[in-house]
């Protein structure tokens, strides 16, 4: 193998520099080490002998010796050592690394049904470790969180946090750290279901999303661990036997013929205490794991050497894994992942403690140590289906699909482990939601099993087409679309890489990705967050050069946000097919409003559109809303003015004879004071509206929303008592109407009373009778008739 010149200057771990202090007048020779590092493409495979080449010497600054000097050629061994694969499906069902359960005399894994974060695996060789959480999916537990650590590089893919008007999808974040590792690579594909983190020491780990129930997640050991693991992955040394180790040391009684359950051995891996998961706190970065390695990628044709900055990671034969269109992969710069549309993960705060919008919010997170699950020996299932039912659907997803057919002819794999699993599951999601999900474990297993096996590639290093150039995205296309040498011909109505998408029906949205704790708020804070892009999600999101969002303008008009009338076409960013960013218009086309609300949607097709979700962005410097974002009021000592918050005391910009006075109107800028006297509450009694016969048919009234046009404390001035009051369903206008009340949410109603008996007898009134009575239907026409 050869490495060009060019090469050599440009990536400096591929070349070796001699200075004239390792010259040994002695010996006459200079002497330096420098590190080589085999490629981990997990194939067992031979030893290989690999020779490293040098360039002749070229150098205009040293003895014109040493010019066209050839540096001897170096030997390599590169050994072959075991991978091992570890996989717990959504609903925990695990495979320890050393078990087997393809082969015909094994069909065991480790069932746990647990709430809680568990160490998944660790490596007693190095520092490595994967925690999951789990939490509660119908009566049992299912995987909702996943967190990858390998020296100080962190990765973490969650949706514990999501289950927000009952919906959730995972968010990929990294916490910590500016940079990641070189050959640190984050992959997934473009509908955001599937997910492979390789790391430098070539330990992988890929999770795929079952339904928005669970998340499936499946570890490449490498080589260096081997020997040298623990956690429910279990001991890597090619002895099922001794898998069950718990953290005190002692080994449970392996059961190779049947599933099971060991909910001490799980529990011992249980982390402890609560709160010190990579969750829930980022380990501190420790400058002695910097090791960043460059990589170069060997071409087994050419026998060359490619060194350059696209070629310095040799990317695993396990990208396979994800088919089809070309996988997104992620960069990190400062913490933050960004790949052409997708942004999403945590950085650094800047010194404005001001964060990005697509900074993940906290969550509060059961960690179910008083949970316990509710098992079912046997069938029915929780609606009342078969196991003749489950095991039809099992088979039809299993037996039945083109890729696990061929791999059982070609491998000899066998997959009753994975039927039994569906089957289990079958009891308790009859849905199917997680049959599909053992169609896909089963095929990622004979994924595995071919890769590292040199036995099915062919001379040229190719892998056989049904594992490869003939792999479908989802292997499947979602039961929407047939595979064909690789890509998706969807059904009439289907589109997508994947056929996810139903071309018909607009994005569907559930709700506002939220920024704060408080699970259900739609709020963004200017003093926390950017708020600059509103994250939505939902589902049905398509990645095409038509996807955008429309932002509709509220105001808050003292009580509540109205609409402005002001609707824009934003860009939109995509993160997958649930989850999107909507850019909010800038303030400058808004008159300058910062606390405002904003209704969005999303098309796929600049056609049709979602459903809308409010948004609202407000400033805790002044205002303090509600949740929903339906009301907000104004804090003490402070002002909300033309949707700008300002302190006591300070000047109109464009008018310095104004000034923010909160005792007098918060909502509106005052002028100087006056020192008329002011109505007080003992000034005043509230006025009684007039009574009417029964039928309401001659009652007269100022307004249906005002109860008295006097004698109640008035909004801009909690000291003046010559303001309305007002209904239930009514808040008073602001002045000059402050005699008037109109509907809560309507104030372009203020000025313009809505009389009785016109408009009925008030707000919720139309007559005082003339309607069934619906506590009783014998009663006709004597009840009260409501307005719609």
């Amino acid at each position: 193998m050869y490495v060009s010149i060019d090469d050599i200057d440009f990536v400096k771990a591929c070349r070796v520099t001699f200075t004239p202090g390792m010259w040994n007048s002695t010996t006459h020779r200079a002497e330096t080490t420098f590190q080589v590092s085999a490629t981990r493409d997990g194939k067992a495979d031979k030893d290989k002998e690999i020779y490293v080449h040098f360039k002749p010497i070229f150098t205009g600054d040293g003895p014109p010796a040493f010019n066209n000097y050839q540096v001897p050629f170096v030997q390599i061994m590169a050994k072959n050592t075991n991978t091992a694969t570890c996989w717990c499906t959504s609903d925990p069902h695990c495979k320890t690394l050393d078990m087997d359960p393809t082969t015909s005399s094994w069909k065991n894994v480790l069932d746990y049904y647990l709430i809680g974060e568990f160490v998944m695996y660790k490596s007693t060789n190095r520092n490595f470790e994967v925690q999951v959480r789990t939490w509660s999916c119908s009566q049992v537990s299912c995987n909702c969180a996943v967190a990858m650590k390998e020296n100080n590089d962190l990765v973490i893919l969650d949706m514990c946090d999501i289950k927000q008007f009952g919906q959730a999808y995972p968010k990929l974040t990294v916490p910590g750290k500016g940079n990641m590792s070189h050959g640190t690579v984050i992959s997934q594909d473009r509908s955001g279901n599937n997910y492979l983190v390789s790391f430098p020491s070539g330990a992988q780990v890929r999770i795929h999303n079952d339904g928005r129930i669970g998340l499936t997640v499946t570890i490449t050991a490498p080589e260096d661990d081997f020997q040298g693991t623990e956690g429910i992955c279990g001991y890597f040394d090619g002895n099922p036997y001794n898998d069950l180790k718990h953290s005190s040391g002692k080994v449970s009684n392996y059961r190779p013929n049947t599933s099971f359950q060991d909910n001490e051995f799980v529990n011992s891996w249980r982390i402890k205490p609560v709160g010190s998961s990579f969750f829930d706190k980022t380990p501190p970065s420790d400058p002695s794991l910097d090791h960043d390695m460059y990589f170069c990628k060997c071409d087994n044709k050419s026998k060359q050497i490619d060194c350059t900055l696209d070629g310095n990671v040799a990317k695993p034969n396990v990208q396979a894994l994800l088919p089809g269109r070309p996988a997104v992969t992620h960069q990190i710069q400062n913490g933050h992942l960004t790949t052409g549309q997708i942004s999403a993960g945590r950085r650094r705060r800047a010194a404005s403690s001001i964060r990005p919008d697509d900074y993940p919010a906290g969550y509060v997170y059961d960690y179910g140590l008083n949970f316990v699950p509710v098992l079912k020996a046997d069938f029915p299932s929780v609606h009342g289906k078969s196991r003749a039912e489950a095991d039809a659907a099992c088979s039809a997803a299993i037996d039945q699909n083109p890729t696990v057919q061929q791999c059982v002819q070609k491998t000899g794999l066998n997959f009753a482990t994975q039927k039994r699993n569906c089957v289990e599951d079958f009891k308790y999601f009859d849905d199917g939601a997680f049959v599909r999900s053992h169609m896909l474990n089963a095929i990622t297993t004979c994924v595995d099993h071919v890769l590292k096996n040199e036995s099915f590639y062919d001379a040229n290093g190719n892998l056989p087409a049904f594992m490869s150039t003939d792999l479908c995205p989802s292997y499947d296309c979602n039961k929407h679309g047939t595979c064909t040498r690789g890509r998706c011909v969807c059904d009439a109505g289907f589109i997508g890489d994947a056929c996810e998408i139903q071309a018909t029906k607009p994005p569907v949205l559930y709700g506002v990705v939220k920024t704060t704790w408080i699970e259900g708020s739609v709020l963004c804070d200017v003093t926390e967050r950017e708020c600059e892009t509103a994250y939505v999600f939902g589902t049905n999101v398509f990645d095409n050069t038509r996807l955008s969002c429309r932002v509709e303008v509220l105001e808050f008009d003292g009580h509540s946000f109205v609409p402005t009338g002001s609707e824009f076409t934003t860009a939109a960013i995509y993160r997958s097919m649930y989850d999107v960013g909507c850019k909010l218009p800038m303030k400058s086309t808004i008159g300058g409003l910062t606390v405002v609300a904003f209704n969005i949607s999303v098309t796929n097709d600049a056609s049709t559109y979602s459903n809308e979700v409010t948004y609202v962005r407000t400033d805790g410097r002044c205002a303090k809303c509600v949740k929903t974002g339906e009301s907000c009021s104004v804090k003490s000592r402070s002002c909300l003015i033309e949707g700008n918050c300002w302190s006591a005391n300070e000047t109109n910009p464009a008018n310095h004879q104004q000034i923010c006075d909160p005792n007098r109107n918060n909502t509106q800028w005052t002028s100087p004071v006056t020192h008329n006297p002011l109505t007080t509450e003992s000034s005043y009694t509230v006025t009684t509206p007039p009574t009417a016969a029964l039928g309401g048919a001659y009652l007269s009234r100022f307004d249906i929303w005002t109860f008295s046009q006097k004698g109640c404390k008035c909004a801009h001035n909690p000291s003046d008592y010559s303001c309305a009051c007002c209904d239930a369903g009514g808040c008073q206008c602001q002045a000059p109407h402050h005699n008037q009340c109109s509907q809560c949410g309507k104030s372009e109603n203020c000025g313009s009373p809505q009389p009785a008996p016109e408009n009925g007898v008030d707000g919720f009134t139309n007559v005082f009778n003339d309607c069934p009575c619906k506590y009783d239907p014998t009663k006709a026409a004597v009840c009260a008739c409501c307005k719609e």
